[in-house]
C-alpha cells in the first residue's frame, strides 16, 4: 500500500524490476514538462496529499509526474536502456525540442502492421526533420555541424547504440 515517498518509490522500483524480467527494451512515454523536477520532500508532500484527499491539483499532478518520469529514466539510464519520448501531438509547453537529441528516436509513432506505415513515417520524419532544421539554419539559430550531429544522432547513431547494431559488423 503507497502511503508516502517511500512507499511509492519501492512499488516503482518492483514495477522497473518485473520490466527487467521481461527484459524489455525500452520505456516510452508521452512527453510532459520536465522543466521543473520536484524534489524528494515535494514530491513525498504531493503523495501525502493524494492520500489523504484522493486527488490531487493538476500542478500537483503534472509535477508527480515528471518527478516519476524522471526516476525511470535514471533507473533506465543506470541499466542502459533506452527510454523514448512519444513526440506525437504536444500540448503547450510541452515542447519536444527541450529534450536531447540522445533521447529521441524517429520511429516513436505507434504504427502496427504493414511496412509501408513504418516507412512512410520515416519518410514524413526526415522531410519534417529537414524542414525545420533548414529554417533554423536560417535563422542563424543554428550552423550545419550542429545539424549534422543531431541528424545523425536522431536518425543513425540512437538505434545503433541503443540496440547494439551497427553497420558492417
Amino acid at each position: 500500500r503507497i502511503k508516502d515517498l517511500e512507499s511509492y518509490k519501492a512499488a516503482l522500483f518492483q514495477l522497473y524490476k518485473n520490466w527487467d524480467n521481461q527484459k524489455f527494451l525500452a520505456i516510452k512515454c508521452g512527453i510532459v514538462s520536465m522543466e521543473i523536477v520536484p524534489s524528494d520532500v515535494e514530491a513525498d508532500t504531493i503523495i501525502q496529499s493524494l492520500v489523504e484527499n484522493g486527488s490531487v491539483s493538476g500542478e500537483d499532478r503534472n509535477a508527480l509526474t515528471a518527478w516519476t518520469i524522471n526516476l525511470f529514466f535514471n533507473l533506465a539510464r543506470k541499466s542502459k536502456r533506452v527510454f523514448c519520448f512519444h513526440t506525437g501531438p504536444v500540448i503547450g509547453s510541452q515542447d519536444f525540442r527541450l529534450i536531447s537529441p540522445e533521447h529521441v528516436m524517429p520511429w516513436g509513432a505507434c504504427l502496427s502492421g504493414c511496412v509501408e506505415n513504418v516507412y512512410g513515417a520515416l519518410e514524413m520524419t526526415r522531410e519534417n526533420l529537414a524542414t525545420a532544421l533548414t529554417q533554423r539554419i536560417t535563422r542563424g539559430l543554428m550552423d550545419i555541424d550542429e545539424t549534422k550531429f543531431i541528424l545523425q544522432r536522431i536518425l543513425v547513431a540512437n538505434g545503433e547504440e541503443w540496440y547494439n547494431l551497427y553497420a558492417g559488423e
